[in-house]
């Protein structure tokens, strides 16, 4: 008969013994009791173990033991055929039994320390001094791992299971930084790789979804259920596992647009995201980066890594800036319409051409992996598909990836909410092959470009040697061949560095330069609340200012408009309105500090100022900001390509 083991799968002790359990390969007879209502306390339990804890061992012989770092060495003495796990060897078992104690008289007792007053007396936050006392843990299992791959030596041990549950536990609690604990963090997900996770993972989500109400930890998230961005964010809240309470907004009612949603959120849109402590936060994109680097067990999804990140965050401005404001849907729902013109269905085809260079030669949108930017485009590209359906002849990659999204375990969530959509100047040659100078990356561009301004700006902030090279848009060089196979979406700026990394869209661009040659981080701060206000303020830039600016300035350029219509110049002011909201109090866009949000949105704003002025009466707040960053020492660099592109309308307005 498996022997009897009493339980209770929150428990960090009995998912350590859960886990050797399911090493060696051994069944057990699991009896889950109710410590709420006292079951280990009643006259039965006792008799069993005297101490009233869990996990507890019955053998079929009647033989009992209890605490976890016992019972594990003794299933793996009696039952295990891996001798790794507990070795026979003098001095590895005794580094095993070290480390085991090290769990049992510090790192458990701190998590008891923290939990019991949250469980047990409604305490709502963490003293520091137990952050401090955490932080302490984490630096000496930093010392352990120091040149060994597990905690005690080479080999993973039952140490490594005792350890893992408590600090799986603590990391719900306090944060293992990756940057001061790198170790840790890469053991963490070592760990989380193997099998018999399993075990560990059932009752820490229990855990997280417990404490998370406790504590009122769980955010509130503002939601409509049918929005693609909405499903965006719902497939990374499931595969994170975290508790959100979600809160239906009626856009077809306007709700959206009443006094206390305005003042969440000034720009009104779904997803809106609100912490317990009253911080707010807007866009998808941002919401999802920050739900990542906030209560991700690890950062697969939105990895540290410079290079994957800004191709990811590259991926995400192309939902925002192409593939969600294309809003093929949008006249079909709302107003009426009973087919999609055929300008819209090319656009949507051209956006499936991209989508399926991206996947060229890997499986997911940003690389092997799947990540965010997956979540955010599969939004899109799956409710484009209701209109313009894909044709797996000519997309095959899309195809084949939408496929392998369907059978993530996560996906359900996007497939049952879509079936709720309610349907009722100066010119340059460009190179034949890109020149790449040593060391300094090459820059792509032309100066006129709002994208490129701000990404010079960014450049002469931080100090940056960079190769410029012009491409010529009016005479389609970006369409060439050589340049296509830098960057298949074919814009500018694109950013190349030596050894052939290639990244296109600015605040992509602006982000990754930051993070590497950046003297500091203060213009793209590692504070997660401060970057993911940065980060919203770069999407408000790329998926409402650019299109807004674009819709009135190309009918200028290219096809002889002489007029801004109606219409158009009032959504302008409209955007002006949601950016003096921003700055509000504030004298940068996305708080205090200078940032690269600042530079992103100036350079539309003094864009659209050229055709439709900002009202200094109504716009006073904006009117200042401009006035602020035209004093900064890099602003020249938006003015030479500001008055190129006023030269230009200007010309053509005559």
């Amino acid at each position: 008969m498996a022997p009897t083991v009493y339980m209770v799968h929150p428990s960090p002790p009995v998912r350590a013994v859960l886990m050797t359990a399911k090493a060696i390969g051994l069944e057990l007879d699991l009896k889950e009791i109710n410590l709420v209502d006292g079951d280990h306390l009643k006259p039965e339990f006792l008799k069993i173990n005297p101490q009233h804890t869990v996990p507890t061992l019955v053998e079929e012989n009647g033989q009992v033991l209890w605490d976890s770092h016992a019972i594990m060495t003794y299933l793996v003495s009696k039952y295990g055929d891996k001798e790794s796990l507990y070795p026979k060897d003098f001095f590895k078992r005794a580094v095993v039994d070290q480390r085991l104690h090290f769990e049992s008289g510090l790192v458990f007792p701190r998590v008891l320390k923290i939990v019991g007053p949250i469980v047990r007396a409604g305490k709502k936050t963490i003293d520091q001094e137990d952050i401090d006392a955490a932080h302490g843990i984490y630096a000496f299992l930093e010392t352990f791992l120091d040149g060994k791959k597990w905690i005690a030596g080479s080999h993973v041990t039952v140490a490594d299971y005792s350890l893992i549950s408590s600090i799986s536990t603590l990391n719900v609690l306090v944060n293992i930084d990756e940057e001061k604990f790198p170790r840790v963090a890469a053991w963490v997900r070592k760990v989380e790789g193997l099998g018999e996770y399993a075990a560990n993972k059932k009752g820490l989500d229990i855990f997280k979804e417990m404490i998370r109400i406790k504590i009122n930890m769980a955010p509130l998230l503002l939601i409509t259920q049918y929005s693609q961005p909405v499903r965006a964010t719902l497939m990374t809240i499931r595969a994170l596992g975290i508790c959100v309470e979600l809160k239906e907004v009626n856009l077809i009612e306007g709700e959206q647009l009443l006094s206390d949603f305005i003042k969440i959120n000034p720009q009104h849109s779904v997803p809106t995201l609100v912490q317990d402590d009253g911080f707010v936060l807007w866009d998808s994109h941002a919401i999802m980066a920050y739900l990542v680097d906030k209560y991700g067990n690890n950062d697969s999804l939105y990895p540290r890594d410079l290079r994957k990140r800004a191709i990811i965050n590259q991926r995400l401005h192309f939902d925002n800036g192409v593939l969600f404001p294309i809003n093929a849907l949008g006249p079909v729902i709302y107003g009426g319409e009973r087919s999609v013109p055929l300008e819209k269905i090319q656009r949507v085809e051209e956006a499936y051409g991209f989508v399926e260079k991206f996947l060229q030669g890997q499986d997911w949108i940003a690389g092997d992996a799947v990540t965010i930017a997956d979540f955010s485009i599969i939004s899109s590209i799956t409710t484009l598909d209701l209109v313009v359906p894909i044709d797996p002849e000519r997309f095959p990659n899309v195809a084949a990836w939408i496929g392998r999204a369907e059978r993530l375990p996560y996906y359900d969530q996007e497939a049952n909410l879509i079936k709720s959509l309610p349907l009722s100047t100066p010119t340059y040659q460009l190179s034949a092959t890109p020149s790449i100078i040593k060391m300094a990356p090459t820059l792509y561009m032309i100066r006129y470009s709002q994208p490129v301004r701000a990404t010079l700006m960014t450049i002469r902030a931080i100090d940056l040697d960079v190769e410029l090279k012009e491409v010529n848009l009016i005479e389609k060089k970006q369409l060439s061949s050589d340049y296509t196979k830098l960057n298949p979406q074919h814009t500018v700026p694109t950013l190349v560095e030596e050894d052939g990394f290639t990244l296109w869209d600015s605040h992509a661009i602006m982000a990754y330069l930051v993070e590497k040659y950046g003297k500091d981080d203060s213009l793209y701060p590692k504070d997660l609340r401060k970057r993911a206000i940065i980060n919203q303020r770069l999407h408000f830039e790329n998926g409402i200012l650019f299109p807004y600016t674009m819709a009135i300035i190309r009918p200028i350029i290219y096809e002889g408009e002489k007029t801004v219509p109606r219409d158009k110049a009032d959504k302008v002011r409209e955007a002006y309105s949601f950016l003096e909201k921003f700055l509000e109090g504030k004298n940068w866009v996305a708080g205090d500090a200078v940032s690269i949000a600042d530079f992103s949105i100036i350079s539309s704003i003094t864009t659209m100022d050229v055709v439709v002025p900002v009202d200094t009466k109504t716009c006073p707040n904006v009117v200042s900001w401009i006035k602020r960053m035209e004093k900064l020492p890099y602003y020249d660099e938006n003015k030479k390509g500001l008055d190129q592109i006023r030269q230009i309308i200007e010309e053509k307005l005559k």
